[in-house]
């Protein structure tokens, strides 16, 4: 049965969105989700900036939280969370699929999905 982890978006309107996801798909589907409440380090913009897949941006608690056996799908929201999902997925060696919610600030083929809104001026996949 695939796994899901949600990154909890620190944001309630990000937060909100992706449990919605997550709570779907559970209900839907039945797969088991562990949530990982993150704490963010103060003043860690550029792994964000650079789309680099890292857990400087994490707080060391927080990054303990992250070992394999990794998820088959990784859920979050906010771009504080970007750089740590995309450090998920290449330590599963690219088994883990990444469902970003919302605005994404990094190139879109740094996510396997976004799910968006027109506001955020996301172009179409070719």
């Amino acid at each position: 049965m695939p796994v899901i982890w949600l990154i909890d978006a620190y944001r309630a309107g990000e937060r909100g969105q992706a449990r919605a996801l997550v709570d779907a798909l559970v209900d839907t589907l039945g797969w088991p989700c562990e949530t990982k409440v993150l704490r963010y380090r103060k003043h860690v913009f550029l792994p964000h900036l650079l789309g680099q897949g890292t857990l400087r941006g994490i707080s060391a608690d927080s990054a303990n939280q992250l070992q394999a056996p990794w998820p088959d799908l990784v859920i979050s929201s906010g771009v504080r969370n970007e750089p740590v999902c995309r450090w998920i997925r290449e330590q599963s060696g690219g088994r883990t699929r990444y469902v970003h919610i919302g605005r994404p600030w990094a190139r879109l083929n740094s996510f396997d999905l976004v799910i968006t809104t027109p506001q955020y001026r996301v172009p179409a996949a070719p």
